[in-house]
């Protein structure tokens, strides 16, 4: 067997213990070196303990530390498939019934070695990715979002929502740690009762973020796939209803959740309410957020549409903007245009990709992908990509024949409406070299696009095509 075929092989029955580990909960440090990463992400010093803290010992929201280069992944440098040879197996893959496709296949230097059509296409979820970069450029990656509880007068009290997408109702033992309520609740019960309060009006903040809170470009049946966007979010917004669903007012559903746990702590509460805090209100507890590159990862791996839209409005934030899904567009598209990345024709209307006007280029797709390749600060994109055959929103893929080299070999970001399917990321070729993709799909059958897509992107990976 060749030394590349061998160490295809080898590789790939590494991703697959590692995804078995992964889903197993055995150890992370199987999938990354979790000391490096702790360093990296804030000192994090368990991936079980998010932060909680009472009064008068605020954990801080920001804490510096370099990246760690050394942990970046082990890439192919060897010679880049000669474009002629590339192009004449990458045509020969139909795709029948896919509707519309465009395909961009670029060297390490950026330069074209595939290209077919140039029309901007509907990302869907392909479109996180640019919500990362753009988070990434604005947000230092161990930025931790904070729920608070505010007093604003005696014997009232206001749980407020930063903008934390992962916050949770009940602690979970899964990793990464997601904050939850009910650590918040015994925080806040224990400093009241301190305080000798033992009874109070609870209010409820979640006006981080303003404007709309759903698109119009969103379609009913996006109900179940996004929540209706907040500042103030437990459990993605489900739940409180008799169907167990995404609730329209996910802030409404957090502050009842809160009120019932911290009655459970021994804390009459007579009256829960929406509310604007104040700028004189005071701290009374607060949980802590996993670490905004933690967030990104998931984000992508999973393709979690909330998460998006809450890092799509940090990034308006962040820029000195209203968090609002025009605000944090036009914010984006700086950021693109920064890297030159940003061409006629592209359109950007939300962060998760659901947004049926959205418009961009394969060759864009796969410059953001190149970026992130090339510069540390983007790490946490290049993680959060799922793995063909074995992580994330490509484990199940990648089953037909000419996908199979691609397993354990090809990482990209997935974007799957009805009539779409697109993949953009990278692949590692028979000759070791490291080539940045993008195929879109759309207008068509999305599962005849997903077979073309992972027939392409397992032919770059089979690509013995160096000369």
């Amino acid at each position: 067997m060749p030394p590349r075929r061998a160490a295809r092989r080898a590789r790939g029955l590494w991703v697959a213990t590692i995804a078995v580990v992964v889903v197993a909960g055995i150890t992370i440090t199987a999938l990354l070196n979790w000391s490096a990463v702790s360093s990296w992400y804030g000192g994090v010093s368990s991936p079980k303990t998010p932060g909680v803290t009472a009064s008068g010992s605020p954990s801080p929201t920001v804490s510096s530390g370099p990246v760690d280069a050394a942990i970046l992944p082990p890439l192919g440098s060897g010679a880049a498939p000669v474009a002629s040879v590339l192009k004449g197996k990458l045509d020969a893959i139909p795709h029948d019934g896919a509707g519309t496709v465009s395909a961009f296949v670029g060297d390490g230097s950026g330069a074209t070695l595939y290209a077919l059509g140039d029309a901007p296409q509907r990302p869907a979820s392909t479109e996180k990715i640019v919500t990362a970069l753009a988070t990434l450029d604005l947000i230092d990656p161990q930025t931790r979002f904070a729920t608070r509880v505010m007093s604003t007068a005696a014997g009232h009290i206001v749980l407020v929502g930063g903008g934390d997408p992962m916050l949770t109702s009940n602690p979970t033992a899964t990793y990464p740690a997601e904050p939850s309520t009910e650590e918040l609740a015994v925080a806040t019960a224990a400093a009241l009762t301190k305080q000798g309060v033992t009874q109070v009006t609870l209010g409820y903040d979640g006006s981080l973020f303003s404007g709309p809170g759903r698109h119009p470009s969103w379609t009913p049946n996006y109900d179940w796939g996004v929540t209706t966007v907040s500042g103030l979010m437990v459990d993605h917004g489900i739940g409180g209803g008799p169907e167990d669903r995404r609730q329209p007012d996910p802030s409404a559903v957090a502050g009842q959740h809160f009120a019932a746990q911290l009655r459970a702590h021994g804390i009459q509460v007579d009256a829960v309410t929406p509310e604007v805090t104040p700028a004189s209100a005071t701290e009374v507890a607060r949980v802590s957020s996993m670490p905004v590159g933690l967030i990104i990862q998931q984000a992508l791996l999973n393709s979690d549409n909330d998460a998006a839209e809450a890092l799509f409005r940090q990034v308006a934030i962040a820029a000195g903007r209203p968090g609002t899904f025009t605000d944090a567009a036009a914010v984006v598209q700086e950021r693109l245009a920064a890297h030159g990345l940003w061409q006629d024709g592209t359109v950007i209307t939300d962060g998760c990709g659901l947004g049926r006007d959205s418009r961009i280029r394969p060759a864009q797709l796969a410059g953001i992908v190149r970026l992130a390749l090339s510069d540390a600060r983007y790490r946490p994109l290049l993680d959060g990509l799922p793995v063909a055959g074995a992580l994330g929103t490509l484990k199940n893929r990648f089953t037909v024949p000419q996908a199979l080299p691609g397993r354990g070999d090809v990482r990209g970001k997935t974007g799957t409406l009805n009539d779409t399917a697109n993949l953009a990321g990278y692949a590692v070729t028979a000759d070791g070299a490291t080539v940045t993709f993008a195929f879109l799909s759309t207008e068509g059958n999305k599962d005849r696009g997903e077979v073309w897509i992972d027939a392409s992107a397992g032919t770059l990976a089979a690509c013995g095509c160096a000369s």
